[in-house]
């Protein structure tokens, strides 16, 4: 039921604004195409954007693609290894 809910047209729309914003402000804020670590911040700016672009233009294409992933399977993976590249570019960040 859980991830029934989050197919609904109402929450691509919520998401993709929260993630159009949130893409938008790393993408201004933050735009460093270095050869070192700091450029994996600023392809997360832009793959945020993107996907809240994708989110809010193309809702049913989004709807093909989540069926066809199966995300239920692998949100859990998923979670976990963002929850580590999160981590290390926090760590990264507040040493360099």
């Amino acid at each position: 039921k859980f991830y029934a809910s989050l197919e609904t047209e109402e929450n691509f729309f919520l998401w993709g604004f929260i993630s159009l914003a949130i893409g938008v402000s790393m993408v201004l804020a933050y735009n460093v195409w270095a050869g070192d670590w700091q450029v994996s911040i600023t392809v997360l700016g832009w793959a945020a954007l993107l996907k809240g672009l994708f989110l809010l233009f193309f809702p049913e294409a989004t709807k093909a693609c989540i069926k066809k992933i199966n995300y239920q399977k692998w949100m859990p993976i998923w979670l976990v290894v963002l929850l580590i590249v999160g981590l290390a570019i926090t760590y990264l960040g507040f040493t360099a």
